[in-house]
């Protein structure tokens, strides 16, 4: 056996042959808390204990705790994601993490994940999606820019917390580039085209919404989720308050997706004249429905007055 001296770690060799070394990181619960590392050669584990001894004497702590990557993100998820973002965001970076980031990367333990298995999962999801998951064998398909981009960005936070809570010793997302995001020009319609297109709904139940949306440049999900009390007629005014959501199959509203999305419209006469046709159409609507009608004060509904889905 051949010994250190104090503080440096031991090397040994095992029965079978391989090189062990060890560092010792203190007591926990009155026990001697070691950290092995094992190499076929005397040589290789020496290397192996310098680098880690170096890390200590950097402030960098010595992981030993042992997870996987999939164990560590759906921790994540839960203790410091969904307590912190809104909802439709961490159902957002759960859906990522569970259907692409775990079958390709869930089964490395986490100490053990370098910038090369990120590297590689990004490079084969851009190119053709041959990444093989651990579980059945089947491929992934094949994603764009942004959305690997989207993936690197989770990891980068992810990451980054885990670096906090000392379960890495460094962030090693950060040390792979994102991908280049081809950008395209967005072409919005021309004054004609609108006109054409407002001239074709004239007379739809849903009418008002396309017209309201398209003047006042509403998202989809601030115009299905406009309600009675937003809107001002007296003083012509239109209040963006919340914004409608699909969310795990089911309808939510959320707060608007950024902070100056919070906003007060001018509501110019002839939007107000069509607002106002729309809550006659709508009071016959509910006349009809009866007592089918489910009242959600919203301004577009369903013809039973329930919220329209953002994606039909």
């Amino acid at each position: 056996m051949a010994k250190r001296g104090l503080g440096e770690g031991t090397i040994c060799q095992r029965k079978d042959g391989r090189w062990v070394a060890a560092i010792s990181l203190g007591y926990e619960n009155g026990k001697v808390k070691r950290k092995f590392y094992y190499a076929p050669t005397r040589k290789e584990v020496s290397d192996k204990l310098t680098e880690e001894l170096a890390k200590l004497k950097r402030g960098i702590p010595i992981i030993t705790e042992r997870q996987t990557v999939k164990q560590f993100l759906e921790h994540w998820l839960e203790d410091s994601v969904k307590p912190s973002v809104k909802e439709s965001t961490f159902i957002s970076y759960a859906q990522q993490v569970r259907v692409h980031i775990v079958p390709a990367l869930g089964h490395l333990q986490l100490t053990n994940l370098g910038p090369q298995h990120i590297q590689n999962y990004m490079n084969q999801r851009l190119k053709d999606g041959r990444v093989r998951t651990k579980k059945d064998g089947t491929d992934l398909p094949g994603l764009s820019p942004k959305t690997v981009g989207y993936h690197r960005s989770i990891l980068v936070m992810a990451l980054g917390q885990a670096l906090k809570w000392g379960l890495v010793g460094r962030n090693v997302a950060e040390l792979v580039d994102p991908p280049r995001a081809v950008k395209y020009e967005i072409q919005p319609i021309n004054p004609d085209q609108a006109r054409a297109f407002l001239d074709a709904i004239q007379g739809d139940r849903l009418e008002a919404l396309f017209t309201v949306a398209l003047s006042l440049g509403l998202r989809r999900g601030e115009a299905l989720g406009l309600r009675w009390q937003d809107i001002d007629f007296e003083n012509r005014t239109l209040r963006i308050n919340q914004s409608l959501a699909r969310l795990n199959k089911g309808l939510v509203m959320s707060e608007p997706k950024t902070k100056s999305s919070r906003r007060v419209l001018d509501l110019p006469q002839s939007l107000a004249l069509k607002l106002r046709e729309h809550r006659t159409r709508q009071l016959e609507e509910k006349l009809a429905a009866g007592q089918t009608w489910l009242d959600s004060g919203l301004v577009f509904t369903t013809s039973i007055g329930t919220p329209l889905d953002p994606r039909k």
